[in-house]
């Protein structure tokens, strides 16, 4: 009963407040070095393994937007980030709550995602920062740049005890804010959670707006926007 009432406090003190930041952390899978790497090879994937990387997930009644933490880099710790965003496939979101679309922001190009995903809820739960998660998992088929189809999987951590349908990298719609996924041994986790009772100010991208067919059509093509 005192579970019950803690979590019925927790879900209306969420519903009050109109605007929340994320602050999630990359965990990358670790790169193995191999005896036939050069000295210089080794320092590079060391780097790589452990170069912090944090994003931020801000959303109000209009919708949200996912990109990196603001900060000023070094240009070397800007071409760690963008090999780390590549290899563990990152990308910036936007979602327009409105008209209930999804956007990757790429290139200059707002790309309306097709995709829905199909989670399986599961009733396995963690503790992560003291909320109580529940695992969900999904798989979603993709296309290569050489026109081949593969088959990508997530397994997310999410808690109804923050009852924002968002998450990390374009994951969303789950009966709670994502406090963790992971994709490939690489995991995004939440390391803090800001709430507000007012409408924060979002930037929300004006851009070109494709679909992610003719986007991928053109990656196929080889040729630019």
């Amino acid at each position: 009963m005192r579970l019950l009432l803690i979590t019925v406090l927790f879900v209306y003190n969420f519903l009050q407040s109109q605007s929340i930041i994320v602050h999630y952390e990359l965990l990358p899978k670790q790169i193995q070095t191999t005896g036939e790497m050069n000295e210089k090879a080794r320092q590079v994937v060391n780097i790589i393994n452990n170069h912090k990387q944090n994003f931020i997930l801000k959303a109000n009644s209009k919708g949200y937007i996912f990109n990196d933490d603001e900060k000023t880099l070094s240009d070397f710790e800007q071409k760690i980030r963008v090999l780390q965003k590549a290899t563990v496939l990152i990308n910036d979101f936007y979602y327009d709550g409105s008209s209930q679309k999804l956007y990757k922001l790429k290139e200059n190009l707002k790309i309306e995602i097709t995709n829905k995903q199909s989670w399986q809820l599961a009733k396995e739960t963690k503790n992560i920062n003291g909320y109580t998660c529940y695992k969900a998992t999904c798989e979603w088929e993709y296309q290569t740049r050489s026109g081949n189809s593969g088959i990508r999987s997530a397994i997310a951590w999410y808690t109804p005890q923050i009852p924002f349908s968002y998450g990390p990298n374009g994951f969303q719609n789950l009966p709670g804010l994502i406090l963790e996924i992971e994709q490939n041994g690489n995991k995004l986790v939440a390391k803090k959670i800001e709430l507000f009772k007012h409408n924060l100010n979002i930037s929300f991208p004006k851009m070109r707006t494709v679909d992610e067919e003719k986007y991928n059509e053109k990656l196929l093509e080889n040729s630019p926007y």
